[in-house]
């Protein structure tokens, strides 16, 4: 495994999956996760268990609500 590599604000290594990263970034509602889940299980092997897990983590945090600041 590499080491993880910062972007901008976010963390992930880049033997990440895309919906990993994604939700690691918050681009993904668990709805939107869960259909590219299906759609990639076969490919993921034994990581889709994981991916299941982070999905199931990320839809207990409650979503950020939208900043009212002006530029």
């Amino acid at each position: 495994m590499m080491e993880p590599v910062a972007r901008g604000r976010y963390w992930y290594s880049y033997d990440m999956c895309i919906i990993c990263i994604d939700l690691a970034k918050g681009v993904l509602t668990g709805k939107d996760a869960r259909r590219h889940l299906g759609e990639m299980r076969g490919k993921l092997g034994a990581h889709a268990s994981e991916v299941q897990a982070k999905i199931e983590e990320a839809e207990q945090v409650p979503p950020a609500a939208p900043s009212t600041a002006k530029p």
